[in-house]
């Protein structure tokens, strides 16, 4: 089911299918929200190669196996975790060094991402346009990016509060 929601100032709204919008918890939702930004979402892919060269822990990564991912063959990389970070695990594909999977979080609860579907928007950004989360052993989230925009016109009216 498809939704909508607003968030402006301090008011929120969510209007859900064909449902008028109703009156939110903004905390709640702002946090929600963050959850879904592409920073949270496709942040890692994004940011892993000027990382590397200066988090120590991504330094410290080693080889820990071969696997496959959704079809793709992957090299294993972990970083074990020490009193600052938490354990790491990337799957990287040797072909174009792609991002395929990462693992965060502890061995009790760890937060697995997977992504798939890259595309080149241009100016050399490789974006995953599928993205799955898993919590444990459960499939939590699934994001398909259905378009991406790296420099929108953001319309007025989003920025005014829904009429109900």
């Amino acid at each position: 089911m498809s939704s909508r929601t607003w968030l402006i100032g301090h008011s929120a709204w969510l209007a859900t299918g064909d449902d008028p919008p109703t009156p939110q918890d903004p905390t709640r939702v702002r946090e929600a929200l963050e959850g879904f930004s592409p920073a949270q979402t496709i942040g890692f892919p994004l940011q892993y190669g000027r990382a590397a060269g200066k988090r120590p822990e991504l330094q410290l990564l080693h080889r820990d196996g071969e696997e496959e991912i959704d079809g793709v063959y992957c090299q294993r990389l972990s970083y074990d975790g020490d009193r600052g970070t938490g354990a790491i695990g990337l799957a990287i594909d040797p072909e174009d060094y792609r991002v395929r999977e990462t693992v965060l979080g502890t061995a009790a609860d760890p937060v697995v991402r997977r992504y798939a579907d890259y595309r080149d928007l241009g100016a050399g950004l490789v974006v995953p346009f599928a993205i799955r989360v898993w919590h444990g052993d459960a499939l939590s989230d699934e994001v398909q990016v259905v378009e991406l925009d790296v420099a929108p016109h953001l319309p007025d009216d989003w920025f005014e509060p829904p009429t109900q």
